[in-house]
């Protein structure tokens, strides 16, 4: 299967599977599930879609020097650097 990005560029998506991600935060431990998960051999990084996750009902909040997931209850769920 291949997924074009743009005219120019295309990837070749080498599985479509479940994943899940263990997160710490504040020293509490969560299991994040995904489906779809798209495992793409050209990429170097691990991409996750905003829209997907406020589509889940999550929100997404983001400064100059990191990012935030939070639930519906307003739990953060993941923060980044």
């Amino acid at each position: 299967m291949e997924l074009a990005a743009n005219r120019k560029l295309t990837f070749n998506i080498a599985d479509k599977e479940k994943a899940k991600i263990e997160t710490n935060v504040n020293g509490i431990i969560r299991v994040i599930k995904f489906n779809d998960v798209l495992y793409i051999l050209e990429l170097r990084s691990n991409l996750i879609s905003v829209s997907r996750l406020a589509g889940k009902g999550t929100k997404v909040y983001f400064d100059e020097h990191k990012a935030q997931v939070k639930s519906i209850d307003g739990t953060t769920i993941v923060t980044t650097k």
